[in-house]
């Protein structure tokens, strides 16, 4: 005995081939059993290794055609239900999945001590309007599962089929804004924006969005806006219609409008035919990120980019752009991006990897199976896309991506080739490279609460020497190619000790929106960028709680 622990199986190699260990350059996609629901929505559920996830009703068990939504426990590796579903959650004695569906609706994470989650919209309601509100969280009667709250008085005062929900900076979390949406999936579009305040479980505030000048119509974004928080405490619209706006939400009046600035390309997602054999329709194409938040020299988050990917007009189906909206000019098209590897003309997923990589999966045609994810380094974004695994299936519409805690991928879904058609299809897991090279590890196993612009000490079992960067990151919320609540946000390293780290927190909400996120921590890269994506190495995340 040499001392030598046991192989745990991570670090096993696939047969002998024309590339050996494939998988420590461009990661590998293991499949999972299907969960007999479509994985249209995602959202990872903080303190634990779960994604909650849901679409259509369970159609393979008429005998409980309520059953629309579950949880992926990573940790397990099994499906769990929750204790109720939405039906029931409306209506215990009767179920009514229609007047609870929850598909295309919204969503996104609250600050409180039973971990809400806002969910809204969508086909809800009465004609399927999209008004009603459910609350996901910790079911106060065990403590330990999850469950379905209707609210009975939460109903938004505009129908919100496809709308983007934010947390709302300045309210520790406990208040979140809706925007635009509209009545039903053909109904009148909402140009308007709502506050909903999880203390009273009531939207107030309903405010118009300006006139645009030259069109004289209110500013128009209809389906699944991509809008982000910026550190500067301006908000952004980033499309997917061509003209997107940097603007100042000014509750309870109209924005004021900052900035417009053109893509050159269009809108990405007009519901336009598929290149042949496909020639068919969907929408939702294209996708969009914030990059990492990075504090400057001072210390403070000044820098604010947004990156746009792929579309179902040919200008978009392999590009991606760019714009730097702290700079003084801000234009989409100053950084020049090499184009995708492979078109991504279907509805694609964009996840910031757990060492602030970027990537997406899904969208593509013409390819093998699901086609290959591809890799971005923001830091370096002229370097371009890498190739990595190739997915086991085809994830067009109403898939979904998420990031789990351990830095993998969660991935599912597909309703292209008809509606339903996701819920038997297995869902699978992206183990980017990282996940089998030797990662740092944060020992605190109860981290005590985070607060803004502080200092924050924290144990761990890697040299504190060769840690090169900790980040907070926000835990997923994700549908149609959209992914709501993602965020990176670097910490400053403050001080090394022997087996500590001391770093300095956020500064305020419009950097990091109050609620818990996963604290990682990375060593440099270990080899030499080339053909493979090539990033530092994170930890498994720990769960943190930042709040005021």
């Amino acid at each position: 005995n040499i001392g030598l622990s046991l192989d745990d199986g991570r670090n096993s190699c696939p047969d002998p081939g024309p590339i050996r260990c494939i998988n420590t350059e461009i990661g590998e996609w293991v499949e999972i059993p299907a969960a007999g629901i479509t994985m249209m929505h995602a959202i990872a559920l903080p303190t634990t290794d779960r994604i909650l996830f849901w679409g259509y009703k369970d159609v393979a068990n008429p005998q409980n055609n309520y059953r629309q939504s579950t949880m992926w426990d990573n940790l397990t590796k099994t499906y769990v239900d929750p204790d109720n579903q939405p039906a029931t959650a409306y209506n215990p004695t009767n179920p009514d999945i229609n007047f609870a569906n929850v598909h295309s609706a919204e969503h996104t994470h609250l600050n409180t001590e039973d971990l809400s989650i806002i969910i809204h919209g969508g086909y809800t309601g009465s004609n399927a309007l999209g008004k009603e509100s459910f609350i996901f969280h910790l079911n106060p009667l065990t403590g330990d599962s999850w469950e379905w709250l209707y609210l009975t008085n939460g109903q938004t005062s505009d129908g919100r089929f496809y709308a983007t929900t934010l947390n709302l900076p300045g309210s520790n979390g406990t208040q979140a804004v809706t925007l635009y949406g509209s009545a039903g999936d053909n109904g009148t579009i909402a140009y308007t924006y709502e506050i909903f305040d999880v203390t009273t479980g009531l939207w107030t505030q309903k405010t118009n969005f300006p006139i645009d000048g030259q069109t004289r119509q209110r500013w128009a974004y209809q389906y699944y806006p991509w809008t982000y928080v910026l550190p500067n405490g301006s908000w952004f619209i980033g499309g997917h219609e061509g003209k997107t706006r940097k603007f100042s939400l000014n509750t309870p009046s109209e924005p004021t409008l900052l900035g417009t600035f053109l893509t050159g390309k269009g809108n990405r997602s007009r519901n336009t035919p598929k290149p042949p054999p496909q020639n068919i329709y969907d929408n939702e194409d294209g996708t969009s990120v914030i990059l990492p938040l990075r504090p400057n020299a001072g210390g403070s988050y000044t820098d604010a980019k947004v990156l746009i990917i792929g579309g179902d007009s040919e200008s978009t189906w392999s590009s991606s752009q760019v714009i730097d909206l702290n700079s003084t000019n801000p234009d989409w098209n100053s950084t020049v991006i090499p184009d995708l590897n492979i078109p991504r003309t279907h509805q694609v997923n964009s996840v910031i990897l757990a060492n602030g990589h970027v990537l997406v999966a899904g969208g593509a045609v013409d390819v093998m199976n699901g086609g290959a994810c591809e890799i971005i380094d923001p830091s370096n974004l002229e370097a371009g896309w890498f190739k990595a695994a190739i997915l086991n299936h085809k994830r067009w519409y109403h898939s979904a991506a998420i990031l789990q805690l351990d830095g993998t991928v969660l991935m599912g879904g597909d309703d292209e080739r008809g509606q339903t058609t996701g819920n038997g299809l297995p869902l699978e897991i992206y183990k980017p490279s990282y996940f089998v090279k030797n990662r740092p590890k944060i020992t605190d196993d109860t981290l005590h609460g985070m607060g803004y612009k502080t200092d924050y000490t924290f144990e761990i079992l890697s040299d504190p020497e060769k840690i090169v960067e900790v980040a907070l990151i926000r835990p997923g919320a994700v549908t149609h190619g959209f992914n709501m609540d993602q965020r990176y946000i670097e910490l400053e390293i403050l001080e090394r000790d022997t087996s500590s780290l001391r770093v300095k927190t956020p500064p305020d909400e419009f950097v990091a929106p109050a609620g818990y996120y996963m604290l990682v921590i990375s060593y440099p890269t270990d080899c030499i960028p080339g053909e493979h994506d090539c990033g530092p190495i994170p930890s498994i995340g720990k769960w943190v709680r930042l709040t005021q």
